[in-house]
């Protein structure tokens, strides 16, 4: 048992430890950057803050948030997805913006203020763009090595005969 000002603050258990009370002036514990907490066995899951960046790094299975009662909230302006390794996006959440999926780095789905796009590429060639007010926006394109296929706007009302395809 560790003792400050005759208040306990530290004790050993059978299972660990146990800290106590107050320890720093906020009532947190406190601890400098780059100082690291371990959990598990092998230390596989550590929490700590490097001075720039907060980290929970788990190296042994699945990282699992769970919550048996109601939802998981995650609160940021910009929510981003990235491989790992090669730090390529696998989806970005923005807010105020758009949501974007991502295949090996392209974008293939993005929300935007009318409606999605599906699978628009920089040049415009291949992909689908619906949306707009009361639906009169949309697209439906390939060209790159030309399959053809083009459509865009100019939908038909409820019950016209529409050669639209021919």
């Amino acid at each position: 048992e560790l003792y400050h000002n005759n208040s306990k603050k530290f004790e050993t258990t059978s299972y660990g430890s146990l800290v106590t009370g107050r320890l720093n002036t906020t009532g947190n514990i406190a601890m400098p950057d780059n100082a690291q907490i371990h959990i598990g066995d092998a230390s596989d899951l550590a929490i700590y803050h490097d001075g720039s960046n907060s980290y929970i790094l788990n190296d042994t299975g699945n990282l699992i948030l769970k919550d048996l009662t109601d939802a998981v909230y995650i609160q940021a302006p910009s929510i981003i997805f990235q491989d790992e390794t090669t730090n390529e996006n696998i989806a970005r959440f923005i807010s105020d913006g758009a949501c974007e999926l991502y295949h090996d780095n392209s974008k293939r789905l993005e929300t935007f203020d009318l409606g999605i796009d599906i699978g628009v590429n920089a040049t415009g060639n291949y992909g689908i763009r619906w949306g707009g007010a009361n639906f009169n926006y949309a697209n439906i394109w390939t060209e790159y090595g030309s399959g053809d296929i083009f459509i865009a706007g100019g939908l038909k009302q409820k019950g016209t005969s529409a050669g639209f395809f021919s």
